[in-house]
């Protein structure tokens, strides 16, 4: 008979040294991804940072650079199915039995984002677009431009225009 072991993911009943050995061993699949990818790479960590944040997501197609999305908590899988199959301006991670990532599945979602085959150029003129489309969205006297002063004049003014 086989015994077996669970694992809870929840943090209040997960120690810290748990969450940093996960923590490490998902850095190191990355940067394995990064470097079998063969191509120049900047790769940026920050503290606190982990998942795929809508705000990422935005800085992302401010700079045009496609995405590789790794959903790690409830709202992030919505996140990373908008960026895969709605806007297209990236790749989601497919997260095994477990809840595990393996290493491979890395390097095939940072080697996709990164060639130059037909799937890479796509998901970089959908980018491109959706960069376009911001930029012109905040242009003055646009949609965006409009409802923020709008927005602004509730807040400071006091003016209500339902």
């Amino acid at each position: 008979r086989k015994s077996k072991s669970s694992v809870n993911t929840s943090d209040a009943l997960e120690s810290d040294d748990l969450r940093i050995l996960k923590h490490v061993t998902m850095m190191e699949d990355i940067d394995h991804g990064l470097l079998k990818c063969g191509r120049i790479f900047l790769w940026v960590i920050r503290e606190g940072q982990g998942g795929v944040k809508m705000e990422d997501n935005l800085k992302s197609i401010a700079s045009k650079v496609p995405n590789v999305a790794c959903p790690l908590w409830n709202n992030q899988v919505c996140n990373a199915k908008l960026i895969q199959d709605i806007w297209k301006n990236g790749v989601r991670v497919n997260i095994s039995e477990g809840g595990v990532v393996k290493r491979d599945e890395f390097n095939r979602c940072i080697t996709i984002v990164m060639r130059d085959d037909e799937e890479g150029k796509e998901l970089r003129r959908n980018i491109k677009n959706w960069s376009d489309l911001a930029k012109e969205a905040m242009k003055k006297n646009s949609t965006s431009n409009v409802n923020l002063k709008t927005f602004g004049n509730e807040i400071l003014l006091g003016h209500n225009e339902y």
